[in-house]
């Protein structure tokens, strides 16, 4: 029993250590050709680290909660991988703007989710289009469903590319048994 017991603590250590090393990459994608000036740039400003998210209103970002540190900045406009037409359009566009406040989700028992509000410090070119959300009557996509993933995914930490996928979702139990052995 005592050797059972330790193997499960060896299990439970080696996974917090492969989680903490995980690094999210989009795989297979494809440069984004059309308009996709929702999207942007999250960058800490203490340990430099970059996220992405998407702007919904002219003061406001979503993105997801883990991308949450003390000090951000926001670059709007700034998917690179747009036509040489649209970068030209949005050109003037692109702005770093400071986060006035982050707003984590927690659900009615106080339970935190991995999404999050950024409210910008001042709103964003009115020519930068929004994303669009789904209503509110909407569900949760059911396991299997083809979706389309996208951000500023590559092997370079400073890329300017933007890259989306299309995946199918895979239950939470899954994704954690694929971490732990990937």
């Amino acid at each position: 029993m005592t050797t059972i017991k330790l193997c499960f603590v060896f299990i439970l250590v080696f996974a917090d250590v492969a989680l903490g090393t995980i690094e999210k990459r989009i795989l297979k994608g494809e440069k984004c050709k059309k308009l996709r000036q929702y999207h942007v740039k999250i960058k800490s400003v203490q340990k430099k680290t970059t996220c992405g998210g998407s702007l919904i209103k002219p003061h406001w970002v979503l993105t997801a909660a883990h991308c949450g540190e003390q000090s951000l900045e926001v670059t709007l406009g700034a998917n690179y991988d747009a036509s040489f037409f649209s970068k030209e359009f949005f050109k003037s566009d692109k702005q770093t703007i400071e986060v006035k406040q982050q707003f984590p989700y927690k659900d009615e028992e106080g339970n935190p989710h991995d999404i999050m509000l950024i409210k910008l410090t001042k709103e964003a070119s009115e020519k930068l289009p929004k994303a669009v959300l789904p209503p509110v009557e909407c569900t949760r996509p059911q396991e299997n469903t083809q979706v389309q993933v996208g951000g500023w995914g590559s092997t370079d930490p400073s890329s300017e590319q933007f890259i989306h996928a299309d995946t199918r979702l895979i239950s939470q139990i899954s994704s954690h048994f694929l971490m732990l052995f990937s």
